[in-house]
């Protein structure tokens, strides 16, 4: 029979990141349940001890003592974008669904000017940038993510007309939204390292009182859309053991990809098929660490910032479109619609923004308009970034 060698190196499959989200500021949940944060090549939570050296005057001429002064905790991941990801997408924007609207009606048409109307009333009354997912009319054109640009009860006129159709099919208009808000998503954070000299075989280093500092969110020219965040916590629980009672979430399955997922992109209300080549968006809390005497660290919250890129091929129809944007310092959104492999469908708006740089390639190949922008509050929608879905 084969030795067997129980002890060897450890790699990189030894170690995993697990979150947990709070109720309440200062406990980690009774029976909290954990979900493993899916990042690909670099990710971990990390206690970094602070220390200053005993500069007392000594004559022994020896190295003088070091003295713990304090502690961080922090953690950066990259990951490829899934369900999981829009999930933290909404920790990052510490806010609240604003608007929950599904109806589903066989009244429900498209009329001559390409509207939704409806026999009776829409049980929501959307507000222009708000975005909608459609389902069930007959002409499947009709069935996708649209962008109101102003509703009453009756009616609702789109960014984009529709197809004209009759009442009579089942249609399902759903609408989840949720604006960036000041009320931070705490959740406990798990650092697990296997170690077979520990109960189960793996050490539980746990964290509780964190919060997500900032958070890009990216649609690529090609492969899988991204999402790379950064979190910090406050506390730690002392020790290496398990929760009592925690247990873990199944794995979140799903990868979304740029060139099978991203379905819609529209800038101004209007379609930009086959003219986005990639697309991203920082939503970053600016937190301040407030160093305490005899306490951790905390967090205050501090600007919101909502920052960005857009890569939009350049057609010579129109070749200095964006640039004189820039330079007029217009106001522009977008709105990214995701339909996820389980049909389920996301959209992550930025309501209003200008352009803080425009540039043109240079070269032999295609030139393309490379844009930066800043975002600010938009009234109508209720805030600087909203997440539109159809599942909760």
């Amino acid at each position: 029979m084969p030795t067997i060698i129980n002890d060897r190196p450890l790699s990189g499959t030894d170690r995993s990141a697990w979150l947990s989200p709070q109720t309440d500021s200062g406990a980690i949940n009774v029976s909290p349940v954990f979900e493993r944060v899916n990042y690909r090549n670099s990710g971990a939570l990390q206690k970094t001890i602070t220390t200053v050296t005993d500069d007392s005057i000594d004559p022994d001429n020896q190295g003088q003592d070091t003295i713990v002064d304090g502690f961080s905790i922090t953690g950066e991941f990259s990951t490829n974008a899934s369900k999981q990801s829009i999930k933290f997408l909404k920790w990052a924007l510490q806010g609240a669904t604003t608007s929950t609207y599904t109806q589903t009606s066989t009244d429900i048409e498209v009329n001559a000017a390409g509207e939704l109307e409806i026999t009776g009333t829409f049980t929501t009354i959307p507000k222009a940038g708000d975005v909608l997912f459609v389902k069930g009319f007959t002409n499947a054109d009709n069935n996708k993510m649209v962008q109101v640009l102003s509703a009453t009860a009756t009616n609702i006129v789109l960014t984009e007309p529709l197809t004209t159709e009759a009442a009579g099919a089942s249609v399902t208009i759903t609408s989840n939204k949720m604006v960036n808000g000041d009320a931070p998503t705490l959740f406990a954070m798990q650092d697990r390292i296997r170690d077979l000299s520990r109960v189960d075989n793996t050490a539980f280093k746990t964290f509780y009182d964190g919060q997500i500092g900032s958070l890009t969110f990216t649609v690529p020219e090609s492969g899988p859309l991204t999402s790379d965040f950064n979190v910090v916590a406050e506390k730690e629980v002392e020790g290496y053991a398990k929760i009592a009672g925690q247990t873990d979430a199944p794995k979140e399955v799903g990868i979304l990809s740029g060139k099978k997922n991203v379905k819609r992109v529209l800038i101004n209300g209007e379609g930009q098929t086959c003219r986005v080549v990639n697309f991203s968006v920082e939503v970053n809390r600016n937190l301040e660490e407030i160093v305490l005497a005899a306490c951790p660290s905390v967090y205050a919250q501090g600007r919101l910032s909502v920052t960005g890129t857009l890569n939009l091929v350049t057609y010579i129809s129109n070749s200095l479109k964006w640039r004189e944007n820039y330079e007029n310092q217009d106001y522009n959104s977008v709105a990214i619609h995701i339909e996820h492999p389980d049909g389920s469908n996301t959209a992550i708006v930025i309501p209003q923004f200008k352009f803080t740089e425009a540039s043109i390639a240079s070269g032999s190949g295609t030139l393309n308009s490379e844009l930066s922008y800043s975002a600010t509050g938009n009234t109508n929608v209720g805030g600087t970034i909203a997440v539109y879905t159809d599942w909760s």
